[in-house]
């Protein structure tokens, strides 16, 4: 018989939230080595900064400011945000 607390839960891969997937596609859109410096300037926000948060290793940002993530989203995410409850993006007025 089987029971119904053993159940096998699958790996799901891991997604980027959209912010992080915004700020990468902005600084890969950059022809040659000046897209974080870019994104930077587009954002207001050190190059420094970007840098960090994009970059792997023990040097990172694993967790930027709410203030950083409006602002990618400002400059990159065209008036969208992201709805935890329709798990989803949505306009920013609705």
């Amino acid at each position: 018989m089987i029971d119904p607390t053993d159940f096998v839960m699958p790996d799901l891969p891991e997604v980027a939230p959209r912010w992080l997937m915004l700020l990468k596609e902005a600084v890969a859109s950059v022809k040659g080595r000046g897209g974080v410096l870019q994104a930077a300037q587009r954002m207001g926000v050190s190059r420094p900064y970007v840098a960090r948060v994009l970059m792997t290793g023990k040097n990172r940002i694993e967790h930027p400011s709410p203030k950083f993530i409006e602002r990618v989203l400002a400059a990159f995410g065209q008036g969208r945000v992201d709805c935890p409850h329709l798990a989803r993006d949505i306009a920013l007025g609705q």
